[in-house]
């Protein structure tokens, strides 16, 4: 099912930082991620890094876990104003948690979600782009201001097995 739905995607990442190699094992430098809770305010679960989440619908399907790629929907908002700074978008390729392909926020975050789960991330700048502000290349007009903190809508669809 997983290479069924990677087939099927055709849209491009704008959160990639690399490239994700085919056949990620985890003994090939892929460092083990976990959310490991430290509080919870009501329904948002606050971890020992300062990343905050909120399940809001519990998938059935195969857990995510570091270093297995994982084939994900999300839209990106600043939690300043609320501005969206990614419109809702497949992760395409497929990223593996641990390996430090996309924003450290997004690689915890996905941690222990379901396929069918959808999660909401608030990441602070520090497990985001922190005092560097993001532009966009062909214009140059920041998109993602230094210091921000960023909310993720993000939803699993397949799991690598």
């Amino acid at each position: 099912m997983f290479k069924r739905i990677l087939l099927a995607a055709g849209a491009s990442a704008v959160l990639l930082t690399g490239a994700c190699s085919s056949g990620t094992e985890p003994d090939d430098g892929c460092t083990e991620l976990f959310n490991t809770r430290e509080s919870s305010r009501g329904d948002t679960i606050v971890t020992t890094t300062g990343l905050r989440y909120i399940d809001l619908v519990q998938g059935t399907g195969a857990t995510v876990v570091s270093c297995r790629r994982v084939l994900v929907y999300y839209r990106g908002i600043l939690a300043a104003d609320n501005t969206e700074f990614a419109p809702r978008a497949l992760l395409n390729p497929p990223f593996a948690p641990g390996r430090n392909e996309v924003i450290d926020g997004f690689e915890q975050g996905v941690i222990g979600m379901r396929v069918g789960g959808k999660r909401r991330l608030i990441i602070p700048p520090s497990l985001g782009y922190g005092s560097t502000p993001r532009t966009n290349p062909n214009t140059g007009a920041v998109v993602i201001p230094a210091n921000s903190t960023l909310i993720f809508d993000i939803e699993a669809q397949a799991v690598e097995q």
